[in-house]
């Protein structure tokens, strides 16, 4: 695109998650206004009025600033580029929008659409600035909300200049789409009283924001050397960052100040023991107090005198519980089960009657439920279409309210759900997850948000060599190779909240495609023997079942009954037996059923998931729970010879050979490690080789033993941001 370098010409720009109108030099992320004047302005619109193009450092001198100017130029300019990145959240080191090069100057390097503003009567609407003051913008130009999904834009490729205009055709259909924006999306767009403001960005990914209760500081996560994460602080409204503690070899995560802003209460994992335990420090640091061990995810009472935490004992389920600041008179409120084992972000209420909490099924998903801070049954928040997934609840200051992320409207979104009458208000909106919500008195909301996606890889295992097969955000899990080798099935996750079984070929540039289809989610896509079938189960609370689907298509078959809860089949060699998981009462057990029909037998009446067949189909493989700190059992088809092979790990994957099971663990990081475990002599090794970047990816290895399926994550960027509330 070439505009002659007349800023008026230029349409409005939107590349990721930003809308850029140099007319008025106005810069929206996912519809909201972002603070941004000044010498960045102008170089952002010269870096677009050239996409792909490199911009000399002379041209930008020449653009801002005269030549009878007297500045230091260097210094000056490489002020204004940081300052253009930080607010883009971009990175010099790993640029997604602009890229530095060498010794010439600048380029901006992303995907960019072009769009003309509706015309629209002008109107007045009154903004809150960030520092308080009221403002008035003139919006000729269509609301945020509707202006980025009203208009049918041209995508402009970098690195190539293209003619560009808007036929009388496109500007009807503009129009009408407008029409329909507003009527489809104004029960959950943003108001434009909303403002944002990037608070945090960089390559050492921050994470685990948290706004203190007065709005005045900022405490979050951040990398701090290898394999180590640690808690920072600083002021919302800008300045040096602090460390809050200067412990070695310690992983620190999840902070929260207290209810007076003094203090910060913190997770804690400190070497050799790798335990969690929470601890309370002065919010400018100073000395430190452990309270509770095992323990994670503090969360203080309104009056400062207790704490809310997930206890996590070795050997024992996840507890929700509360203790007094200094660990004593613990209160168990609720533990997990093997419906929803996991639970997570426990949240006080103002008032101290209840704590909001979420319980996962596992993986990704998540439900937010309430519990009496005095003990009693669960009560679920609101309830949504299954596959949906919501996080991290945390309660209004007022009382009336609970914010939380879901992907209801399909990206991870934040989201306002009213106590009071039931209704929901969608908060952000755009493709990259906006998690961790954090709420001060005056009602801003610091969160994440993170761009990243997941990768679908087949690793050779005589050479070592790793190929990525393909990749896509929000997830892709628990791959199955074919009894042929050729092909991969795989669960994939959509933005709209569904899950599907794809299968992709095991070479690179082979084309995935769907298998199943419905509206509940299908997960754990599994090959029979003969490789003519795939068996999956639809996944919902209480109610999942196993099915099975022809490998070339066709309608699925139900292989367990529709009044049981079966999940996690796997298919014995001779394809005669299904084993899988059955949840009675709350409590899954390891069961067997014949495939063309027959009696189930239970082979376990302590909790057990997960199972896999051996080779030779002389023995099962499970795990108590699909955690990693239950350990790999063996039992007999018959529900004989029952031994314990590891005292911790999960999800057990058997070699081809037979000998040696392969099975998840979790570093004291927390990142997810492979581990194997040799039957004759009971000796347990790590599996080298592969980094993985969190702890939630199955694995699986080919008949032949040549290839091994794993899905990996990556983090392309993550910021802090903070979403003003309109006064």
């Amino acid at each position: 695109m070439n505009t002659g370098g007349s800023k008026d010409r230029l349409a409005i720009v939107r590349f990721g998650v930003f809308e850029f109108n140099p007319r008025i030099g106005e810069l929206r992320r996912r519809g909201f206004r972002v603070k941004f004047q000044g010498q960045p302005v102008q170089l952002l619109t010269l870096l677009l009025e050239r996409p792909g193009e490199i911009v000399t450092r002379e041209e930008m001198r020449a653009r801002l600033w005269p030549e009878d100017t007297f500045v230091d130029f260097e210094h000056s300019l490489n002020t204004a580029i940081k300052k253009l990145r930080q607010t883009l959240g971009d990175s010099a080191a790993k640029p997604r929008f602009i890229e530095t090069c060498a010794r010439q100057g600048y380029r901006f390097i992303a995907s960019i659409e072009l769009m003309e503003p509706p015309q629209i009567p002008a109107a007045t609407n009154h903004l809150t600035s960030g520092d308080g003051h009221s403002e008035t913008e003139n919006t000729t130009q269509a609301s945020p909300a509707v202006e980025s999904a009203a208009i049918e834009p041209v995508v402009v490729p970098v690195r190539r200049k293209t003619a560009w205009f808007l036929g009388i055709g496109i500007l009807v259909l503009a129009t009408l789409a407008l029409f329909a924006v507003f009527h489809r999306r104004s029960h959950t767009s943003p108001s434009y009283p909303w403002k944002l403001t990037l608070l945090i960005s960089g390559e050492d990914n921050p994470s685990d924001p948290a706004i203190s209760p007065d709005g005045k500081m900022l405490a979050y996560v951040a990398n701090a050397g290898e394999r180590q994460k640690q808690i920072y602080v600083r002021r919302v409204a800008g300045g040096r960052k602090l460390k809050l503690t200067l412990q070695k070899n310690v992983r620190e995560a999840e902070p929260v100040f207290s209810p007076d802003s003094e203090r910060i209460a913190y997770t804690r994992v400190v070497a050799p023991l790798n335990l969690p335990e929470i601890c309370i420090t002065p919010a400018l640091g100073g000395d430190i107090t452990p309270v509770i061990s095992a323990a994670r995810y503090p969360a203080w009472s309104p009056d400062g005198s207790r704490l809310a935490f997930i206890l996590e004992r070795p050997g024992e389920p996840q507890e929700l519980a509360t203790a007094t600041t200094e660990g004593g008179d613990l209160r168990i409120l609720i533990a997990g089960d093997s419906i929803y084992p996991f639970l997570r972000y426990p949240s006080w209420s103002p008032d101290g009657r209840w704590i909001a909490v979420e319980r996962s099924m596992g993986g990704a998903s998540g439900e937010i439920w309430l519990v009496s801070s005095q003990g009693g049954s669960p009560q679920r928040l609101e309830s949504t279409r299954s596959g949906v997934s919501e996080h991290h609840p945390v309660f209004t200051w007022d009382g009336k309210g609970v914010i939380y992320s879901s992907s209801r409207a399909g990206a991870t979104d934040l989201w306002r759900h009213s106590i009071q009458d039931g209704e929901d208000e969608h908060l952000t909106q755009g493709p990259e997850p906006d998690e961790w919500p954090s709420v001060s008195r005056d009602g801003n909301v610091a969160f994440l948000n993170c761009d990243w996606k997941d990768q679908l890889f087949i690793r050779r295992l005589d050479t070592g060599v790793t190929l990525n097969i393909l990749s896509h955000a929000p997830f892709l899990w628990a791959p199955a190779i074919s009894p042929d080798g050729r092909e991969i099935a795989f669960s994939r996750a959509e933005d709209n909240g569904l899950w599907r079984i794809w299968a992709v070929g095991t070479t690179a540039g082979a084309k995935a495609h769907p298998l199943s289809s419905g509206d509940a989610p299908q997960i754990y896509g599994r090959f029979s023997p003969d490789g003519k079938w795939i068996t999956y189960f639809t996944w919902a609370p209480g109610a999942s079942r196993i099915w099975r689907i022809p490998r070339l298509g066709g309608p699925p078959e139900p292989l367990t009954p529709g009044n049981e809860d079966a999940a996690y089949g796997d298919l014995s060699p001779d394809g005669r037996l299904l084993a899988f998981a059955r949840t009675e009462n709350q409590i899954a057990r390891i069961a067997v059923i014949p495939v063309e029909g027959g009696p189930e037998k239970r082979l376990t009446d302590s909790p057990s998931t997960v199972p896999r067949w051996s080779p030779n189909g002389r023995w099962i493989a499970f795990s108590p729970d699909r955690g990693y700190e239950g350990g790999v059992f063996i039992i007999r088809p018959d529900g004989a010879g029952l031994r314990r092979l590891t005292p911790s790990g999960g999800w057990p994957v058997w070699f081809p050979d037979g000998k040696r099971i392969a099975f998840r663990t979790l570093r004291p990081d927390e990142i997810q490690q492979i581990e194997v475990v040799h039957l004759d002599s009971g000796k347990v090794e790590p599996w080298s080789g592969i980094e993985f970047s969190g702890d939630n990816y199955p694995f699986d290895f080919s008949r032949d033993g040549k290839l091994m399926a794993y899905t990996n994550g990556v983090i392309l960027s993550s910021g802090i941001w903070l979403l003003h509330a309109p006064h």
